[in-house]
């Protein structure tokens, strides 16, 4: 999982560009980079890749010159956490840039095939073999625009991505818009430049006017000072798609509360489903009961949840921010993380039936925590809350949940919900059933066929290789 932000046409656009990628910092947290030019200096390219969060120094502005920027903070579920598979990427012959959120699921086949053609590569990250193909056709006579098309066709998986060729930046979509990817547009004296980010918040941040979602099969081509060019593509596509495959956990969990992707208000949509929950539970106890979330990703899940109920909504976790999100954390990590990252609110908690709501249950090792936590604090019963279906399959898009092997609801796990109760430890386990889940879509205003629950149900988008089937979640070889 991965963010990327993009500016073209403004003078200061790696600051704005830096403030885009803090917003997205939730999106990864264990790399970022930003690359600049100029549409007249199309050639020369400024980079700057760090560990860790985003935090640039007045150097690293200094040297990152040019009225076009690209960036990405990056949580690695291919290649290890390095700076050789950090973005932007760069090619030099032809020269350019590119940075994308997403997996590609026929990694092996396309880079075997462009190594036999001689073509290099320094790490295992599918957004160097992206650049590397465009930037292979390009050299042979394809235009950008065509470029792209023939990896849209050839590539199979989610890329969101952003290329810089030539003084122009390309954004573009894969035709199933498994990943969210808008643009917006900010007016500075009589100067327009045009904003590419994975989430509206981006765009909110540098007070840029919200124009839209990039559409699946779309490219649209920004240059300083113009109107964008916009390049429907999707007759091209040789397999094309009765629907799009927009990836529902976005919805659940990654994405801010604040950002509008898939076309729906993340906020509204996470609201509902808390509802939709409530709805599920028959005969919740009012009276000595609270509900609460596990911040920050099911706050307002819970408030859904206590304005359906009426049961009274309160503050019973207290999340320290410094820990950052335990999902997108090492496994090494995530056990410390779990243990640092929440204090119990005992004043609160003591003697109440305590509902509490959480987005979801991967492991199972970090519910068991909380539950325990909670009982620890004085809670009389712990009513365990989730405000998805079941994680059962492993995602191959980008999402990094773990193989079958470790998913705790999967066949090869506990699966069965009782047990599932009985290993973290609750009075009572709910999950949200996936016919409120896609009620939930349907009140949002969109179709349930739009969005993609592999995650959920095992029905995946994309054909699958053989390796990914048998549960590997790498770049196999």
């Amino acid at each position: 999982m991965c963010g990327i932000f993009g500016v073209c046409g403004y003078e200061e656009a790696a600051l704005s560009c830096i403030h885009g990628l803090y917003y997205l910092q939730h999106r990864g947290e264990k790399q970022w980079g930003i690359c600049t030019t100029s549409a007249g200096e199309y050639d020369r390219f400024n980079l700057i890749k760090k560990m860790g969060k985003v935090e640039a120094s007045e150097y690293d502005i200094l040297k990152l010159k040019g009225n076009i920027a690209i960036g990405h903070v990056r949580y690695p579920t291919a290649g290890p956490a390095d700076l050789d598979n950090a973005q932007p990427h760069i090619v030099l012959d032809p020269p350019l840039m590119y940075c994308a959120n997403g997996d590609i699921v026929n990694y092996t086949d396309i880079r075997n095939n462009l190594e036999k053609k001689g073509v290099y590569f320094s790490s295992r990250n599918d957004g160097e073999l992206e650049a590397k193909y465009l930037a292979y056709l390009i050299q042979r006579g394809k235009s950008p625009v065509d470029a792209i098309v023939q990896l849209m066709n050839d590539i199979e998986g989610a890329f969101s991505a952003i290329l810089v060729y030539k003084g122009r930046m390309y954004a573009f979509r894969d035709k199933m818009g498994i990943r969210p990817i808008v643009y917006g547009m900010r007016k500075r004296n009589s100067h327009t430049s045009w904003i590419v980010s994975s989430e509206s918040c981006g765009l909110d941040v540098i007070k840029a006017k919200f124009v839209g979602e990039i559409k699946p099969a779309e490219i649209i081509v920004f240059s300083p000072n113009s109107e964008p060019k916009t390049y429907d593509v999707s007759k091209k596509i040789r397999k094309p798609v009765r629907h799009c495959s927009h990836c529902v956990f976005e919805c659940i969990y990654f994405a801010r509360p604040e950002s509008n992707i898939f076309n729906l208000s993340v906020y509204r949509f996470r609201k509902l489903l808390g509802s939709y929950l409530a709805k599920q539970i028959t005969g919740c106890r009012q009276e000595n009961s609270i509900v609460g979330s596990v911040p920050d990703s099911s706050n307002v899940a819970a408030l859904g949840f206590h304005q359906e109920s009426g049961i009274p909504l309160e503050f019973m976790l207290i999340r320290h921010h410094s820990t950052g999100r335990t999902f997108i954390a090492s496994k090494d990590e995530r056990e410390e993380k779990a243990r640092l990252k929440y204090n119990p609110v005992r004043a609160v908690i003591r003697d109440k039936d305590v509902y509490v709501v959480d987005d979801s249950i991967v492991r199972g090792t970090t519910s068991r925590k909380i539950v325990r936590m909670l009982k620890n604090a004085g809670a009389k019963t712990v009513n365990l809350c989730i405000s998805s279906p079941p994680i059962r399959f492993p995602c191959f898009y980008g999402i990094d949940t773990p193989t079958k092997a470790e998913l705790i609801a999967s066949s090869e796990r506990l699966y069965d919900e009782r047990k599932i109760q009985e290993f973290v430890e609750a009075d009572h386990l709910e999950y949200l059933t996936l016919e409120n889940l896609k009620n939930v879509i349907r009140d949002c205003g969109q179709n349930p066929e739009d969005f993609c629950f592999a995650c959920m149900d095992g029905k995946y988008p994309t054909r699958l290789p053989a390796y990914k089937k048998s549960g590997c979640k790498g770049h196999c070889q």
